[in-house]
Order: structure tokens, then C-alpha cells, then sequence
């Protein structure tokens, strides 16, 4: 308390303490800080690159939904062709067509995945085997503790957020001017409850499965190997200063945005180029039921008949279309995941 006077009347103003949310925050458990940072991280990427997303995802499943299934009928024959074609549609606003869905999905899915994969890194490193034991003090893990830990967090992430992941994928599909739209997200998933059972909410989750797991496992696997190669060049590394919020210092160098940004680029590129064949199998069979049932015929078919499906009718060239602005999107998508995540735990004094 202060006691002030003024004039001849004194009156007291009481002086409460005020905890700021960062503050908060960063008192919070390092499970609970890894969980929120993912979860930003996650949402801000998914965010900046969303109508590169969207037209992947046009690119990819074309083919599908016009007459006959035609393979020679392309979205768009460019990348900026196709931007175009999508801005003089339907709008600026429809570059983001989906994206609550997809930031709705993205922030849990990306929370669980970094949470578990730092959980499964820091258990297999008590692992008594040399495998599971790093050589020095470094965060990074064995080549094998970050694969694994890569590979069961996406499992546990793709399990656990995948309706929300096959609604994304459906609303970010539709066109204007098409029949029976999906009018949101709450009419997706009622429609696809009628429709098609609560199966039909897991439809294609074997393929996502199969693209998803590879996948982080090898951006976790490159990215942290990238990291290490940076400390060993002693290249785009941050000043040794000590974590924000505790007081100590860390055990290595932390990259510099910049080098978190470079390295989550190359990992993105490399990942993203060796599965792009298995996600554009995994986005037509999301979108295959409810083809099927519009259009009043056609065939279900699994990832394997699929995949000849589409060499027979399209090609090779046909397993990678799109693959211009998935590469576009997935090179700063990975890239300011990393980056976000890496800033986020300095800030939260994440150790």
C-alpha cells in the first residue's frame, strides 16, 4: 500500500501484483509450453501458405471430378495460371478457402506432433543402448531416436486429428459454381455422418497414415540433422545467452531464424519430393466418397488400385501433380514451422 496526500485528504492506493501472460507462461510445465508452441508454430505456417495449399490440393484432385474423370483436363497449366484462375472466380478471400478448418486441425495436429516427438526423444535417450545415445550433449538425439520419435509423433497426431484433416481437404476442394456445396465445417460433418456413416470421416486415413508418418520422421530426422550441421560449421548459430525465463544457459547454440528457416526449407524440400506420390493417393481417396456419390456411379477404390489407376490413366507425370506448388508451399510452410516452434520455445524458456 502508498498512502498520498492531497490537499487535506489522504487516501490509499493499493498496489496489486500483476502476473503478464508471457509470465505465466513461461511458469507453466515444459510439456505444456511444448504443446502451445507447436500449436502456434503449427497455425502461423499453415496460415502464411494456405493458398498454395489450396491449389495443390486443386491440382491434385482435378483430374477427379471432371466428366469421365478426363486425365488430360488439368486445373491450370502453371502455377500462376492456376492463382489466376482462382482469383478471377471466386476472389481474394477464396485463396483461404478452408483455412479455419485447416488452422482448427493444424494446431492441435502440429501441437501433438512436437510435443511427443521431444517426449520420445528425451525416453529413448534413457535408453541404455549406444544407438539411443548421442555423443555429446546436444538436443538433436541420435539418427535413430529422431526417426522413430519423428515417426510414432506424426502417428499419434494423424490418429487423433484426422476428421478434421478429411473436412479440411473436402471444403478446400470445393469450387464456385459447384452443386452441393459443403456450407462450413459443422455441415461437413454432419453431411458425412449421414452420408457416408462415421466411416466415411476415416476414409483415406490409411494412405494419410502411410504419406504422413514418412514424412515428419524424415523432416524431424533432416531438420535436426541440418541443425547439427550448422553447430558443427558454426553457421547462422545464435549468441550463447542464457534460456528466456529460467536463467540458464542451454546446452548448445540454438540457430539463428534465418538458419532455422534454411534448414526446415531443405528438409521440406527433400521430404516432401520422395512422398508427393503417396499424398496425392491420400488426397483423392479423401475426396473419392463424396465423388462417388455426387456423381451417381464410379468405384471406391484402396491406395494400391488407386495408385495403378493412376499410372494407367495419367502416367508417372500424374503422382506428381502439383508438385510445383506443393514444393512452393512446403519450403516456407516447413521452414517457418521450424522457426516459429525455435523462437517460440526461447521465449517460453522451454528446456
Amino acid at each position: 500500500h502508498q498512502r498520498r496526500v492531497h490537499g487535506e485528504k489522504s487516501y490509499v492506493r493499493k498496489y496489486e501484483p500483476r502476473l503478464s501472460l508471457m509470465n505465466w507462461l513461461r511458469s507453466r510445465d515444459n510439456e505444456t509450453k511444448r504443446l502451445l508452441c507447436g500449436g502456434i508454430a503449427g497455425s502461423f505456417a499453415k496460415t502464411v501458405t494456405a493458398p498454395l495449399a489450396r491449389l495443390t490440393i486443386l491440382f491434385q484432385v482435378h483430374s477427379l471430378k471432371t466428366a469421365g474423370g478426363d486425365a488430360t483436363v488439368q486445373f491450370a497449366p502453371s502455377v500462376s495460371a492456376g492463382l489466376k484462375h482462382i482469383l478471377h472466380k471466386e476472389g481474394v478471400l477464396a485463396f483461404w478457402r478452408g483455412n479455419a478448418t485447416s488452422v482448427l486441425h493444424r494446431f492441435p495436429y502440429t501441437a501433438i506432433n512436437f510435443a511427443v516427438y521431444e517426449e520420445s526423444k528425451i525416453f529413448l535417450g534413457t535408453v541404455d543402448l549406444p544407438c539411443f545415445r548421442p555423443s555429446n550433449s546436444s538436443d538433436s538425439g541420435t539418427p535413430l531416436s529422431r526417426l522413430l520419435s519423428g515417426g510414432f509423433a506424426s502417428f499419434v497426431a494423424v490418429c487423433s486429428c484426422y476428421p478434421l484433416d478429411l473436412m479440411r481437404t473436402r471444403l478446400s476442394a470445393q469450387q464456385a459454381g459447384e452443386s452441393d456445396l459443403y456450407h462450413g465445417l459443422k455441415d461437413a460433418f454432419v453431411r458425412i455422418l449421414r452420408e457416408e456413416g462415421p466411416r466415411g470421416l476415416y476414409h483415406g486415413l490409411h494412405a494419410t497414415v502411410w504419406v504422413q508418418v514418412p514424412t515428419f520422421a524424415l523432416s524431424y530426422f533432416f531438420f535436426d540433422t541440418f541443425k547439427e550441421l550448422f553447430r558443427s560449421w558454426d553457421l547462422l548459430l545464435a549468441p550463447e545467452t542464457p534460456l528466456a525465463g529460467d536463467g540458464r544457459p542451454g546446452k548448445a547454440r540454438e540457430l539463428t531464424p534465418p538458419g532455422a528457416l534454411l534448414c526446415g526449407a531443405l528438409c521440406g524440400i527433400v521430404s516432401s519430393t520422395i512422398m508427393y506420390p503417396v499424398d496425392v493417393i491420400r488426397r483423392r481417396l479423401q475426396i473419392a466418397g463424396r465423388i462417388v456419390r455426387t456423381s451417381g456411379g464410379g468405384v471406391k477404390r484402396s491406395a494400391s488400385e488407386e495408385f495403378f489407376h493412376i499410372l494407367s490413366r495419367e502416367g508417372v507425370q500424374g503422382l506428381y501433380r502439383g508438385l510445383a506448388p506443393e514444393l512452393l508451399k512446403a519450403v516456407p510452410m516447413v521452414g517457418l514451422t521450424f522457426t516459429s516452434f525455435e523462437f517460440c520455445k526461447r521465449q517460453l524458456g522451454v528446456v
